[in-house]
């Protein structure tokens, strides 16, 4: 199910890159997508009783977080949305070629690939408790 659902975020963020080009919309999509799926699932996830964090709950001060840093950016005169030009035919070379083109296109990615890799990635010595945090 979380594979179907990630599959669902990737075509929709490609349907949005040819369609609706506009910076910022795919790093939305997939940090509102990817949290709303951890929300959404962890309740059919089997929980060992040792692992005390609830994923839940990180998945909802994460997109808390997200939604400030917008209101921030938005009251402080920043422009959040800007139409991005990509060259054509639309080709993942090209598309490397302008993620890796400006500072501020590169490092927003690969602050949030860090930020959800701390958060979600990192395993105790059983798969799915964090830092083998006991009761």
């Amino acid at each position: 199910i979380a594979s179907g659902i990630d599959f669902l975020l990737l075509c929709l963020c490609c349907v949005v890159v040819l369609f609706y080009s506009y910076s910022g919309i795919i790093t939305i999509i997939f940090l509102l997508g990817v949290n709303i799926k951890r929300i959404a699932l962890q309740p059919l996830r089997w929980k060992d009783s040792s692992n005390k964090i609830s994923y839940q709950w990180v998945a909802v001060i994460l997109i808390m977080i997200f939604v400030l840093v917008i209101l921030h950016f938005s009251n402080s005169g920043e422009m959040l949305f800007r139409e991005e030009k990509f060259q054509i035919p639309f080709t993942p070379v090209n598309y490397f070629l302008f993620i890796l083109s400006d500072h501020k296109i590169i490092l927003p990615l690969l602050a949030g690939g860090t930020i959800n890799f701390i958060v979600y990635a990192i395993h105790g010595k059983t798969l799915g408790t964090h830092f083998n945090i006991k009761p």
